[in-house]
């Protein structure tokens, strides 16, 4: 199952975050996932995939993320595109949003906790994602995002291999009727649009990218991209209505 492609790496040295938060969080981190497990194991059914940068992420829009998605009954696998463990983006973890999610009732928001932990644990590299599996496709941004997709070279900026192979990932994962959807630098890995798209009736599938330019905009665009999930998966979520009428 999913959980079982996880594994604990304790042999690398803790990642650059603060020492205290990790310590912080972690002592509640194993009662709330244990809690949370039962919901969240074994790969059947249909999954997403959100996409990290191993060198620093936004923890408030991976968790939003995770929060939509679990919603709509899609089971999460994180990846990044070495695989392995992925550290925090320390400035993602000093924002109001954080502070709330820290303390929320005196407890920390056991999603944060779980998108913590599990990038310490260890994420799937992106080279075992399978498109076929996978309804729902997200990418975060930050700055590290932004050195993973593109290359700046003299001639100008360039997509990465890994960027190609997003963009490639993302076309067909929405051509087979699925969703994507990114924030931030993220964006950068959404596949472009072309004029054939425009003409072309099965271009139809670009309305099914969903994109916010700013890192903060990641709870609005997840959103969309639950309500423009396949019907079938919206009944689930909703008990039959297809999701699309409400007013965001």
């Amino acid at each position: 199952g999913a959980s079982g492609m996880l594994h604990a790496d304790f042999d690398s040295q803790y990642v650059w975050v603060p020492l205290s938060v990790f310590l912080a969080l972690a002592t509640l981190a194993l009662v709330l996932l244990r809690r949370q497990r039962s919901g969240s194991g074994g790969s059947s059914g249909p999954q997403a995939l959100i996409v990290l940068s191993s060198q620093g992420f936004p923890v408030g829009s991976a968790a939003a993320a995770v929060t939509a998605f679990r919603t709509a009954g899609l089971q999460i696998v994180m990846s990044t595109r070495e695989g392995g463990q992925a550290s925090p983006e320390v400035a993602s973890l000093q924002t109001k949003q954080a502070i709330a999610a820290s303390q929320e009732g005196g407890k920390p928001d056991p999603v944060w906790l779980w998108v913590l932990r599990t990038a310490q644990q260890g994420v799937r590299p992106f080279a075992e994602c399978k498109p076929e599996q996978i309804v729902a496709v997200y990418v975060t941004g930050g700055p590290a995002m932004l050195q993973d997709l593109m290359s700046y070279e003299l001639s100008g900026r360039t997509p990465t291999p890994f960027c190609e192979a997003l963009r490639s990932f993302c076309a067909d994962v929405a051509q087979a009727g699925g969703v994507v959807g990114a924030a931030g630098h993220g964006t950068h890995a959404l596949p472009p649009r072309t004029a054939a798209d425009a003409t072309d009736a099965a271009g139809s599938w670009q309305e099914r990218c969903f994109s916010s330019n700013l890192d903060s905009g990641a709870a609005d665009t997840v959103a969309a991209m639950v309500r423009g999930l396949p019907a079938a998966q919206n009944q689930e979520q909703d008990g039959g209505g297809s999701g699309r009428s409400k007013s965001e």
